[in-house]
């Protein structure tokens, strides 16, 4: 869907893993949430990408509190 409107899409190197937003995860269990964000936001420092797309409001929410600038892929069209 992307394709025609970026340059490169860049897949992160760790296997699709969760952020740490899923449901009510991160109010039952916020450090544990936070440690994975983490882990997901250093998989995003590697390949230095230029922008970050999700669909997910709550992957959204949860990874622009760790830092990350997160645009939802119909902003980019």
């Amino acid at each position: 869907m992307l394709a025609p409107y970026v340059h490169k899409i860049i897949e992160l190197d760790d296997d699709g893993l969760c952020c740490g937003a899923g449901g009510a995860f991160s109010v039952l269990h916020p450090q544990l949430a936070t440690d994975i964000r983490d882990r997901k936001v250093d998989a995003i420092e590697r390949v230095s990408p230029d922008i970050v797309a999700s669909a997910n409001p709550g992957c959204s929410l949860h990874l622009a509190a760790g830092g990350v600038e997160v645009l939802h892929p119909m902003q980019l069209i």
